[in-house]
């Protein structure tokens, strides 16, 4: 529909098969919530999806993996803008480092700007209390952020690795956010 901006979230398990399908598709924006892309790749992911007039950044690894694991990530097709700042808080850069959350900006036209927060969760966590404590802790990172950031709409997508309804922070997030 013209004047609307389509977002779509999908966890690749990896973006480096995907580059090109991903590209093809019709989304503005695109959440990524595990793109395993090295940290030592990242540049050379950017200029890929760029050649595909594509922006991509992406999160670092998570560090508990000896291999490239998990690593948020988002996209927007040109025009449109991603930025990605500092984050305001302790919280979220620890949150971040982790591989796990991101929190980041749409600039798509119009001086209209959507906010985006991308959680990966640990997986285990439908079955495991002390695994779902990773993703509240994601959560709760982007919520705290929120709180820094100007208002604006605001999404939150991800794959979470467990029941929504099992994850105390999500009912926050939905009616405050």
């Amino acid at each position: 529909r013209k004047g609307s901006t389509l977002i779509e979230v999908i966890n690749p398990t990896s973006i480096w098969p995907h580059t090109k399908s991903l590209a093809e598709r019709r989304a503005h924006a695109i959440a990524i919530t595990e793109h395993k892309v090295g940290n030592d790749k990242k540049q050379q992911a950017e200029a890929a999806f760029n050649k595909l007039k594509w922006t991509f950044r992406g999160g670092p690894n998570c560090p508990e993996s000896s291999t490239p694991n998990a690593g948020v990530g988002a996209m927007v097709r040109f025009p449109k803008k991603l930025v990605q700042g500092e984050p305001a808080n302790k919280v979220m850069k620890e949150a971040e480092g982790i591989g796990r959350v991101m929190v980041c900006w749409l600039e798509i036209g119009g001086h209209k700007k959507v906010i985006m927060g991308v959680v990966y969760g640990k997986q285990g966590g439908a079955g495991s209390k002390k695994t779902r404590a990773v993703t509240e802790a994601c959560l709760q990172a982007v919520k705290k952020e929120l709180r820094t950031l100007p208002k604006h709409p605001t999404v939150i997508v991800g794959d979470f690795n467990a029941p929504i309804d099992k994850l105390e922070e999500v009912d926050d997030l939905i009616q405050n956010h």
